[in-house]
């Protein structure tokens, strides 16, 4: 929770900015009676307007009235930033300043240089307010009245008597009955008028607010309703697929039993032309197949169900019993409409309308299981993304909140499911994903909801509740997901590239397991040509 005695200073710098153009005085109560109370708080907080974490909705105020009128809620997750000359995190004055001006009873300006612009700002506040607040605020509370000197009356020669009663002598100008002031009069209904005025407007204002969010509710409830429908339909389609899959591969199964085969010699034939292949005959040299134990990856997904690995142009297909066979295999084998050269996919993910997503270089492909989807390739910058960006490094969808996010070297975006495009307040820095790093090779969420970020030989596991990495020391990538074994001879080159993030106890403590697993290893293997030795004998 924030410092409660920086937000005290910031709100009371906030109020004397709005105090200091119009009549209103404000004071600190220690009273849940107060015009205006301050709340920090996360996500569905009571009041029907839910906050979504960091990002997006920073803060949201209610206008003048009874219960919660006037009060501003700030979200707890948002990075504040309480020191206006630093530009980390989220300056908590402008939104204050911001906030309060509608629990006073002011609505958006279309002026861009308002305190009341709609979108956030980050420019430096000082007592002056622009033309259009400053026009808003004296129209309901008036502007700030000029202080005159006390009144001195000419010298009059009086009489006084004493009695028992002390009265006050008041000195009487031609024309001018204190007890009736015609301006005064006037200047009090004139403010009277305003107040009504302002009094309508702004349950005018809240009526039209509150049936602005309750017709924004209702569609999202309406297209949570839909996706919640179209995933459930993907997941019966899926589960059909799996079915039949499985079917076919029992039949393929039987078919290998009930069919023998028969090796025949091939003749010898000489080619022709004196026994040298025809010089029109050109074949394009094929790249050798990376090895799939000793070897980074480019991109890692899992699409419709399975895991997909590519490295360069090729990719290996794992599924629920393992390695496909034949693979690695090029990957235009699948997805034939990539470019014909392309050296490496960049980042590749499965979106929510079961599409998946290729990034390579400077553009993006989107298909249809197989089939590129009509209008694609397009550029990055189609996304939102900044036009300088080359590539993207990885693309997955997190668990913790199921939203899409892209990274580059030290920046990373959210993705807008509903807009497909990157949200407003990005980019942010990668280093909010303790533990990772900048420049990954890639990143994904695996079948078991976890999230896994890879960079060179390794990879680490990410917790979602912690907010860093659940090891600190790199896993070989190999083990894990190509179920490779590790020979004696591997252990001094992943001591070399698996870094520690942190030294100590722990480094010892894996250090010794890793030796205490090897000397087992090599115990079953000496067990093993013990136990054929005697066989054979």
């Amino acid at each position: 929770m924030p410092d409660a005695s920086k937000v005290r200073m910031m709100v009371q710098r906030a109020l004397n900015v709005w105090e200091s153009n119009s009549k209103l005085t404000f004071r600190e109560v220690y009273s849940d009676q107060a015009d205006i109370q301050i709340l920090f708080a996360r996500l569905q907080h009571g009041d029907g307007y839910k906050f979504d974490g960091p990002g997006q909705v920073l803060a949201h105020a209610f206008y003048p009235g009874d219960g919660r009128g006037g009060d501003a809620h700030f979200d707890a997750d948002e990075t504040w930033n309480y020191n206006p000359d630093e530009s980390r995190g989220t300056n908590f004055l402008n939104v204050a300043l911001h906030e309060l001006g509608h629990s006073l009873g002011l609505g958006h300006s279309s002026d861009s240089n308002a305190v009341m612009f709609p979108w956030y700002q980050s420019n430096e506040v000082d007592n002056k307010l622009p033309d259009d607040d400053r026009n808003g605020i004296q129209e309901l509370y008036g502007s700030k009245e000029k202080t005159w000197g006390p009144y001195k009356p000419p010298p009059t020669h009086t009489t006084t008597t004493t009695t028992t009663t002390t009265m006050r002598t008041l000195s009487y100008k031609p024309g001018f009955n204190p007890s009736r002031d015609p301006n005064r009069e006037r200047e009090r209904d004139l403010r009277r008028e305003r107040e009504q005025a302002a009094r309508r407007r702004a349950e005018q204002e809240r009526a039209e607010q509150e049936r602005a969010e309750q017709d924004q509710r209702q569609r999202e409830r309406q297209r949570r309703l839909e996706w919640e429908r179209e995933r459930e339909r993907q997941n019966r389609q899926r589960q059909v697929q799996l079915e039949r899959e499985q079917r076919e591969r029992e039949r393929n199964k039987s078919r290998e039993r009930l069919t023998t085969t028969t090796t025949v010699r091939p003749t010898a034939r000489p080619y022709p032309n004196g026994g040298h292949r025809s010089q029109g005959s050109h074949h394009k040299p094929r790249k050798p197949k990376p090895d799939s134990c000793m070897t980074y990856y480019d991109a890692i997904s899992m699409i419709r169900g399975e895991l997909f690995i590519f490295r360069g142009p090729f990719l290996w297909r794992i599924g629920a019993n393992g390695l496909y066979r034949g693979y690695p295999t090029e990957t235009r084998r699948h997805w034939a409409a990539l470019p014909e050269n392309f050296t490496k996919v960049d980042a590749v993910y499965e979106n929510k309308q079961r599409q998946i997503v290729f990034f390579i270089g400077r553009q993006y492909y989107v298909f249809n299981s197989v089939t590129l989807a009509p209008g694609y390739p397009k550029p990055l910058v189609s996304l939102g993304l900044p036009p300088t960006l080359n590539h993207i490094d990885a693309s997955f969808v997190w668990g913790h909140n199921n939203q899409t996010y892209l990274t580059s070297g030290t920046l990373y975006w959210r993705i807008d499911d509903y807009t497909g495009q990157v949200e407003q307040d990005y980019p942010r820095d990668m280093s909010i994903w303790s533990g990772v790093g900048y420049n990954i090779d890639d990143a994904f969420q695996y079948s078991d909801g976890k999230t896994y970020f890879f960079k060179n030989l390794g990879y680490w596991e990410f917790n979602d509740d912690l907010m860093k990495v659940a090891h600190a020391r790199a896993k070989l990538s190999s083990r894990k997901w190509m179920q490779c074994a590790r020979s004696a001879n591997e252990v001094d080159d992943e001591e070399r590239w698996t870094a520690p993030l942190v030294s100590g106890e722990n480094d010892s403590a894996e250090r010794s397991a890793a030796t205490r697993e090897q000397g087992i290893s090599l115990f079953l293997l000496w067990l093993t040509l013990f136990s054929v030795t005697f066989w054979r004998s």
